[in-house]
């Protein structure tokens, strides 16, 4: 596809008096299960299936996160499947559903909330796995300060205040960071703003169900 782009596609442009473009940007090859994709191996990948299985996300995710925007990767479903339930189930939505739990128990209802509470990524350099590296460990920081301070206790002491106040800055936190992962995840982000911005917040259905 690089001669297309980089030879072919400007010409054409270019003869119809068209703006050419100022920069192209290649990846590396793909392969499945160790082996390169080809017609005669049979190997390639219909995508379809995997959305209907995952949800399109998922597979966003699992190209743009794990495969360097430079280098060879391979790809498989069983790779695929492990990270959807770590990265995921297990990390981003734990937090929602354990955030929705908990606000569900101080009768919090939605917080208000704007685009501009969130700063953008940087993914200029289109270094995507990189950009959402930092992403997810934000997440897993939110996901151990509630580990280690346990929020949950301040109910036990009748500390419903405080532990509203805590959950509002936390919910503020996973809001600004879902805002940032909106190139990468647009619908997963789409899902996670009205669970905690709109009238009163609810349990709701686990963000990612297990596949």
């Amino acid at each position: 596809m690089l001669k297309f782009h980089a030879f072919y596609w400007p010409g054409l442009l270019s003869s119809a008096g068209l703006r050419l473009p100022t920069e192209l940007n290649g990846h590396g090859f793909l392969t499945v299960d160790g082996q390169k994709i080809s017609k005669s191996l049979g190997n390639a990948v219909d995508p379809i299936p995997v959305i209907d299985r995952y949800v399109a996300d998922a597979l966003r995710y699992n190209l743009l996160a794990k495969v360097p925007a430079r280098s060879d990767c391979d790809f498989s479903h069983t790779r695929l499947n492990e990270v959807y339930e770590k990265d995921r189930a297990n990390t981003l939505g734990n937090l929602v559903s354990r955030l929705a739990a908990l606000a569900v128990k101080a009768n919090l209802s939605g917080i208000e909330w704007t685009e501009g509470s969130g700063r953008g990524v940087d993914i200029e350099d289109r270094r995507f796995n990189q950009a959402l590296d930092r992403l997810w460990r934000q997440i897993q920081d939110i996901n151990r300060d509630i580990e280690s301070k346990r929020p949950w206790e301040y109910l036990q002491a009748g500390r419903a205040d405080d532990l509203a106040s805590k959950l509002k800055r936390r919910i503020t936190d996973l809001l600004g960071i879902s805002h940032r992962f909106w190139p990468f995840l647009p619908n997963t982000a789409d899902e996670i703003r009205p669970r905690f911005t709109q009238g009163e917040i609810e349990r709701g259905n686990p963000l990612f169900p297990r596949a």
